[in-house]
């Protein structure tokens, strides 16, 4: 990589580094002729990065000296733009270019014009858009004229007739954008805006000022795809909203005096629009603010289903009013074709089409909608509220949300609210059968089966659905039937006995759910005449099948038959709920103490268990609920077993670093002491991380690196950050039985075991290299460091147990070490016997387990109390902590 291009991706990297701006400008000065033709696309590319930067680090106020410096080099520079070629003319080039001609238009050259004639619109949308990350450039003057005469190029733009002729697009509202910013401390050139928006009557100009905003991305994807614009005047609490249609305003909100018209210079409309003002206490909020509570989330469902305006995912779409109440800022969104989701100051947006909410907001479907007060796992998903109704929207107070019993699951509550406020509760039960058995298929097989979707392999998808053990009493009751316990769906093979005559045959030992049938009629197999089946949807007389399922009421001895394709996805959704062991009885016994305390191990693991599932969770609770049920039913968790589940979660200590800048061992006080981390930064080890975010420094660059490899000798004696090295403090996130410090301590000391040897030559490869100082081939062993400089040693641990700490002892003393101290800040004190037996019970066939039980953040002990299949990998439902594979 050039040096160029480590300066790009610096820039691109980091922010407010000013000794990176001196650098660049340096390097770029330094390049002749020749090399700034040979590198002109990269040398482009890394001025105009440079721009960018200095607007930002500086919001526009850019130092004289380094506005010199960048003239300077742009002196430089400049003339490689004659060289262009076609397939270089990208963004960077057309800004290096336009500067050029800018700058020669002082000269009396012929400028480069912004018109449309001579370079296509998205060309000078992009021009346009990429200035206003630049504009400080166009401030710079010398001899009071501008070095860069934007300015005067807007002016003679915005007076031109033919500026505003037949429609208002992208270029244009670029062109006013730059120009009320350009034009915001001159009275003449504001004369020129001023004009054009009297006589054409376009208020939004007044919208394009620095205490005003555009409710869009920043590559105004809402007005590209929708045609509306949101003005918002923040100093005033006004909002307009223009749109090139008159009938995009047809609500009860406006009449027709409230809707203006605008005009082009020829006197033809051209747009229309709507301006209205916020009550005094009015704020403008966002859609994820309101999503982060189940109140909010409530609120949500009315704001967007009440009249089916979906266009609300972009900042400050959403209006909060007095006493906590919402409505939309833009109260005629629900004409929008399209969905643009995005930030006011992201550079893109993304649009949807209207039926895809569900994608959009797929991070929030998981969340809760509800939780009940009295059973933290008790809850239902958002994502099923949004699916019933984009199926089928009806009055939310009929999903009867803050009525739930707390004696069912509120996910049946709402499903059954749903299905019975609809216009036909039949159809939306196939709905809902058809769909959660989609969604809950996996759970059919528990343990890893190659050949078919399974539990253990499932990975972290959307589920709006959660699998818990719901039985199925509930459809039947939909279905009309009284005595829901009493019915079963069977499966049964045609047969004809007599010519015309046919008959169902059930065998009813094919399954563990027919069997208990079987064991109340006391009947192998059922033989039933079609004439005697109560044929609801004329399945029976408009086709002929080799098989068919049919309902059973084994109380009254009828049958009758629906849709097959429904009975049969009904009878696979029985076969998974009868696999669930996970009854609202069985989670009850999770308090909301035991469920924080899991949380709180979990959340030790955070980063890691959210990379790459961003798109599926908004928050971490969200993410913590979805695998703790998962692991439950791949667990086979039961009533019986709860206890015994939860014991080996709460039998763990958590050994979390965030006080570990508390200790002085490794906030590295002692100027005279080598601090020795256990292994090198590259090992991506507990320690490094611990390093990487609690104890190197974020306010400044660091002096004290705890993996500076340099040493000095000085007179026969070492050297470190020029003090003389007294001491030497090995370093270690933590040790339990001590084995991996002592091996450890051998590959730093140079101490050889051959009963030990690959183990320790893996050890060694670890360690931290020191070299002298300016001479990398010249590496230093620790052994000779202490050595030479008479050091006393200590090996020191955020977390350690005593019976490590003896053992280390007995090493040291074992090997003549002499002057060495081992010391922990705390103590490990959790033991597996606590839970062995617990263990045993829920994972038997878990074999090796450690002495010591702990959640350890960033990456779990190589030998835990957990099985493998919930560690190795973040992407999987049933992972609820992270073991990373050694390198």
């Amino acid at each position: 990589m050039s040096n160029i291009e480590a300066y790009i991706q610096a820039l691109e990297a980091s922010s407010n580094q000013i000794n990176l701006v001196a650098e660049l400008l340096e390097e770029l000065s330094s390049y002749s002729v020749i090399k700034i033709s040979e590198k002109r696309v990269l040398v482009a590319k890394a001025f105009f990065k440079l721009l960018q930067y200095c607007q930002k680090m500086y919001n526009g106020n850019v130092p004289n000296e380094t506005i010199e410096e960048i003239l300077r080099v742009f002196i430089n520079i400049e003339n490689m733009v004659s060289e262009i070629t076609e397939e270089e003319d990208n963004s960077n080039m057309m800004i290096m270019r336009f500067l050029h001609e800018l700058k020669m238009y002082n000269k009396g050259e012929k400028i480069f014009s912004i018109n449309q004639d001579k370079y296509p619109i998205q060309y000078l949308e992009l021009l346009l858009k990429e200035l206003d990350s630049i504009y400080f450039v166009f401030e710079i003057k010398k001899d009071s004229e501008y070095i860069f005469p934007l300015h005067k190029m807007i002016v003679n733009v915005v007076e031109n007739f033919k500026f505003i002729d037949n429609s208002i697009g992208l270029y244009q509202i670029r062109i006013l954008q730059l120009a009320v910013k350009l034009f915001k401390d001159n009275i003449d050139e504001q004369k020129a805006l001023k004009a054009l928006k009297e006589k054409c009557n376009l208020k939004f100009i007044q919208y394009l000022s620095v205490n005003c905003e555009i409710i869009d991305t920043s590559d105004l994807l809402n007005y590209q795809k929708n045609g509306v614009m949101t003005f918002y005047d923040k100093n005033n609490g006004n909002i307009l909203i223009r749109h090139r249609d008159k009938n995009y305003f047809i609500a009860d909100y406006s009449t027709e005096k409230n809707i203006f018209v605008e005009k082009d210079h020829a006197g033809s409309i051209i747009g229309y629009f709507y301006e209205y003002q916020l009550n005094k206490n009015d704020q403008l909020t966002d859609y994820s603010d309101i999503l982060k509570d189940e109140e909010g989330r409530k609120i949500f469902l009315n704001l967007i289903y009440n009249n089916s305006s979906y266009n609300v995912l972009l900042d400050k779409m959403i209006v909060k009013g007095n006493e906590g109440k919402y409505r939309l800022t833009n109260p005629f969104c629900f004409n929008d074709e399209f969905i643009i989701k995005g930030r006011l100051r992201e550079k893109f947006g993304k649009c949807y089409q209207k039926n895809e909410l569900l994608d959009a907001l797929s991070n929030y479907r998981c969340s809760a909608l509800k939780i009940s007060t009295s059973n933290i796992m008790n809850r239902v998903s958002l994502g099923l509220g949004f699916l019933l109704l984009e199926r089928e929207k009806i009055d939310i107070n009929a999903l009867k949300i803050d009525s739930f019993s707390e004696d069912d699951w509120f996910q049946i509550q709402l499903i059954k609210n749903w299905v019975m406020a609809s216009s036909n509760p039949l159809d939306s039960l196939k709905f809902i059968i058809t769909e959660w058995y989609r969604e809950n298929e996996y759970c059919k097989n528990i343990l890893s089966n190659r050949n078919h979707v399974n539990l253990q392999d499932h990975e972290i998808d959307v589920l709006d659905f959660y699998p818990l053990k719901s039985g199925v009493d509930w459809v039947f009751e939909i279905l009309g039937y009284e005595n829901q316990k009493d019915i079963y769906v069977l499966k049964g093979d045609v047969e004809e006995k007599d010519e015309g005559m046919y008959f169902l045959k059930i065998n009813l030992g094919r399954s563990v759910y027919t069997k208990q049938l079987l064991k109340i009629i006391n009947k192998e197999v059922l033989e039933i005449k079609f004439e005697d089946i109560e044929d609801c949807d004329q399945i029976l007389e408009d086709q002929y099948s080799e098989t068919y399922f049919v309902l059973y009421d084994s109380k009254n001895k009828k049958y009758a038959t629906y849709d097959q394709k429904f009975l049969k996805v009904l009878s696979a959704f029985i076969d998974i709920q009868q696999k669930n062991e996970l009854t609202l009885e069985t989670v009850s016994k999770i308090t909301k103490q035991m469920y924080s305390e899991i949380k709180k191990m979990m959340s030790l693991h955070q980063e890691a268990l959210a990379e790459g599932n961003e798109k599926f969770f908004c928050d971490f609770d969200s993410q913590v609920y979805y695998r703790l049920i998962h692991n439950m039913l791949w667990s086979k968790v039961n009533f019986a077993k709860i206890d015994n589940y939860l014991n080996i979660f709460l039998g763990h200590q958590c050994l979390s670093f965030e006080n570990i800048n508390h200790d002085e061992k490794f906030m590295r006080t002692d100027s005279n002491t080598l601090y020795i981390p256990k292994d090198k930064r590259d090992c991506d080890s507990v320690l490094v991380r611990v390093y990487e975010k609690y104890l190197k420094s974020k306010r400044c660059r660091e002096t004290n690196d705890l993996y500076d490899e340099n040493i000095e000798l000085k007179d026969g004696t070492y050297f470190h950050n020029e003090n003389r090295i007294n001491k030497i403090v090995f370093l270690c996130d933590n040790f339990e039985n001590g084995s991996a410090t002592i091996r450890m301590l051998k590959a730093y000391l140079d101490i050889e075991d051959v009963r030990d040897k690959s183990k320790l030559e893996r050890a060694k490869q670890k360690c931290q290299k020191y070299y002298v100082l300016g001479k990398r081939e010249c590496e230093i062993k620790i052994s000779d460091i202490i050595s030479k400089s008479n050091c006393s040693i200590e090996i020191h641990s955020f977390y350690g147990t005593s019976e490590g700490k003896k053992k280390i002892e007995s090493f040291l003393e074992e090997n003549n070490l002499k002057n060495c101290k081992i010391s922990y800040r705390h103590e490990i004190l959790s033991k597996s016997q606590r839970i062995k037996n617990d263990i045993e019970i829920i994972w038997p066939n878990k074999k090796e387990i450690s002495c010591y039980t702990v959640i350890r953040e960033f990456n779990m002990p190589k030998i835990n109390a957990f099985p493998e299949a919930m560690l190795k990998d973040s992407r999987k439902a049933i992972c609820m902590f992270v073991m990373k594979r050694e390198l």
